[in-house]
């Protein structure tokens, strides 16, 4: 079915992304833009921006069934942006992971799974 894509807002930080809000059809999909709008020289700034996802029919209770309630989902990105003088730029670290996704397999209650990561200092 149709979902609706929800951005959330933080007035206080340096991304922002439009539209804030987006239908997306069955089989379709959706650009956004994330615009980067700093208030300092020589600064590193980041931000983890989120978006939350549900079928549009979630809005309206009276065209839920307990056939067809289904919870909202998220999706996080970071963001990273500088502002750095010519010739004040820092040392930038650089690094890179073996994956950009961890998936973790079904753990049932109360027991433990893992996954490891590495990270490679460049």
């Amino acid at each position: 079915g149709r979902i609706t894509a929800l951005w959330n807002d933080n007035p206080d930080s340096v991304f922002t992304v439009l539209p804030t809000e987006c239908d997306i059809l069955p089989h379709k999909s959706a650009s956004f833009r994330v615009n980067f709008h700093p208030q300092n020289p020589n600064q590193f700034y980041g931000a983890s921006l989120e978006c939350t996802t549900f079928y549009k029919t979630m809005r309206d209770t009276s065209l839920v069934t307990e056939e067809t309630i289904c919870a909202s989902w998220s999706q996080a990105v970071y963001c990273t942006g500088e502002t750095f003088e010519p010739g004040h730029e820092p040392f930038l670290p650089r690094y890179e992971t073996d994956t950009t996704a961890i998936l973790f397999p079904p753990a049932l209650p109360d027991e433990a799974v893992f996954r490891t990561l590495l990270l490679r200092n460049c």
